[in-house]
């Protein structure tokens, strides 16, 4: 079992209209946490996305859009 730490906040829609516009904004801080660090979950993760026999990308609406973009840069 891992403990998640995390705030109420952070899962709330605060000031923002939708939940997509709050995770669009959010992604250059995250992006910049990503750079930050070592580098070597994500390599990790590359590894484990190499070795896949298949990869499953769902979603709905706006998800789903991005998932066949992805398909398409796997």
């Amino acid at each position: 079992m891992e403990r998640i730490n995390w705030r109420r906040a952070d899962a709330e829609i605060g000031s923002y209209s939708s939940f997509l516009e709050k995770e669009i904004h959010e992604q250059p801080e995250l992006l910049r946490r990503i750079a930050a660090e070592d580098g070597a979950e994500l390599l990790g993760l590359r590894a484990v996305v190499q070795r896949a026999k298949e990869i499953w990308l769902t979603g709905c609406g706006t998800a789903y859009h991005a998932g066949m973009i992805g398909a398409q840069l796997l």
